[in-house]
């Protein structure tokens, strides 16, 4: 098989195979590893193992938030879940809170190199990238205090609504 062959007879690939399983369920439905292993392995003669999987999965599920507008989520050991629209939300913040982390280790990395160690070019580079990396911190940790004070007001806004409900209007 060249690179530029499908490895099924339909023609389809293993992330168009995963989407269709993802996009045929209602979501808060859990498909399973072996349902998702047992698509993928129909047609084909490779072995199937759980990086193909991932990888597939990966790509299918960029295809479904675009054309279904849904999103599926590990479920560790199982397999994954497509979502609730109610949830899109929280699973955005917790991949943004994800990456915001990763920039600070980032930072952390830069922050910790032994400039003594690079040359003057380098180090004039090396301290730019410093610079940038804390500005950006600087600004994901601003953006997700702004995101917590409308959550919050939000709240406060639904805790009043419920009282005035309470009361009889």
């Amino acid at each position: 098989m060249t690179p530029f062959q499908p490895s099924r007879a339909d023609g389809r690939s293993d992330r168009q195979v995963v989407y269709a399983l993802f996009a045929e369920v209602p979501p808060d439905t859990t498909v399973g590893h072996d349902a998702i292993e047992a698509a993928l392995d129909e047609g084909v003669d490779a072995v199937i193992d759980r990086k193909r999987v991932y990888e597939a999965v990966g790509k299918a599920r960029k295809t479904l938030l675009k054309e279904r507008r849904r999103y599926a989520v590990a479920v560790p050991g199982v397999g994954y879940r497509v979502i609730r629209a109610d949830e899109h939300r929280v699973v955005a913040m917790e991949r943004q809170d994800r990456a915001a982390r990763e920039v600070r280790t980032g930072l952390a990395i830069v922050n910790g190199t032994r400039l003594e160690e690079l040359d003057p070019a380098n180090r004039r580079l090396h301290l730019a990238y410093q610079q940038v990396l804390a500005h950006l911190v600087g600004w994901v940790a601003s953006v997700r205090q702004r995101q917590d004070d409308i959550d919050e007001a939000l709240a406060s806004i639904d805790r009043r609504v419920a009282r005035l409900e309470g009361d009889g209007g």
